[in-house]
This record gives structure tokens, sequence and C-alpha cells, in this order.
């Protein structure tokens, strides 16, 4: 279990890091096919909610336990009493793991889908 705390929370900093480069780089994105608009960007929405919300429901099951956070050695939420509220929002914790693993399923095969009809996206996501 220390090592997925220690994971998840490195995660966090980089998905944290990863969001602000993608708000910085908005005006450079290629146009999506009107036809798919909607469903790409609701698509990414929610590949980016998913990323989030996995480690901060990890933090919820532990504080809601009472164990608070420690991340590779370094504590970084101090133990204290069990919350409630906390367990309850950790507990969507692995529903949100496997509804993520399907995005990312689907994603993998849009891209390898859009790569093999010639549209270059493998190239473009590198």
């Amino acid at each position: 279990m220390p090592w997925h705390v220690s994971i998840g929370s490195l995660l966090l900093v980089l998905i944290v890091a990863r969001l602000i480069w993608a708000a910085s780089q908005r005006k450079h994105r290629p146009q999506h096919d009107p036809q798919t608009a909607r469903l790409v960007k609701a698509d990414h929405g929610l590949l980016y909610a998913g990323m989030l919300l996995m480690p901060l429901t990890g933090m919820m099951v532990m504080l809601g336990g009472g164990y608070g956070v420690n991340a590779f050695g370094l504590q970084i939420i101090a133990k204290g009493e069990e919350l409630g509220w906390a367990a309850t929002l950790g507990s969507l914790h692995s529903p949100l793991a496997w509804a993520l693993t399907v995005l990312i399923v689907g994603h993998i095969g849009m891209a390898l889908l859009h790569h093999f009809r010639g549209k270059d996206v493998l190239k473009r996501m590198v």
C-alpha cells in the first residue's frame, strides 16, 4: 500500500502539471471534425477528470480511515480521526478506476483507428 499511495501522489502532481500545460496549449490544437467534436471534447474532459479524481479519491480513502497520507516516506497529511465524508468520497476510487480504464481503452482504440485511416494521429500525439 505505501507504494500505491506514493505513486498516486506523484501522479497527482504530474496530472496537475499536465492540466496546466494542456490549458496553455489550447490554441495550438488541431481542429476537430465538426461531426465528432463534441464527443472528442467530452472524452478528453472525462479522461482529465478521471485522472484528477483517481488520486484525490485515493487520498480520501486514506483520510477517511484516519491514516493520513505519506508519500515516499514523507508525511503529506498527518494521521487524524476518521472522517465519514472523506470515506464516502473515497468509496468512488474503485468505480472510477474501472471507468477510467474503459475510457483509456476506448481512447487507445480510437487513436489506432484514426492512425490506420491515415490521419497521422499517433505522430501528432508524440
